[in-house]
């Protein structure tokens, strides 16, 4: 059984605000996780230190609830400054370093490379 739990425009800090109702109560050992591309683009200011927080607060909370986590870096959207193209190339470089710490109950699905160039720019 697959249940989709996104929300289109959630942040790191809204999934984790209701992480523990809209995932690890449901049924399943597997959580695709593809959070972090709001966080950069939707112009609130959300720092790159507190998009890390709370990635590694999330998957920590997925992993201590016994699930198995598919963890994707974020993927490219329109309108990226050359401060969103950084910050993303950092965060994702982030999330490859940090899953390598749950090894046996993560694994990473890098997207990014297939959806960006070197300068972090959307491919057509």
């Amino acid at each position: 059984m697959v249940h989709n739990s996104g929300i289109g425009g959630n942040t790191t800090q809204q999934l984790l605000d209701r992480l523990g109702a809209d995932v690890l109560t449901r049924a399943g050992e597997i959580v695709a996780l593809n959070i972090g591309v709001n966080d950069l683009y939707n112009g609130q200011g959300i720092t790159v230190t507190t998009i890390k927080a709370n990635l590694a607060e999330i998957v920590k909370r997925i992993v201590a609830a016994g699930k198995y986590v598919a963890w994707s870096t974020t993927t490219p959207a329109g309108g990226a400054t050359t401060t969103i193209k950084a910050n993303g190339l950092e965060v994702n470089q982030w999330i490859r370093d940090h899953a390598k710490l749950y090894r046996g109950a993560v694994t990473l699905v890098d997207m990014n490379p297939a959806t960006v160039d070197a300068h972090g720019a959307g491919r057509p």
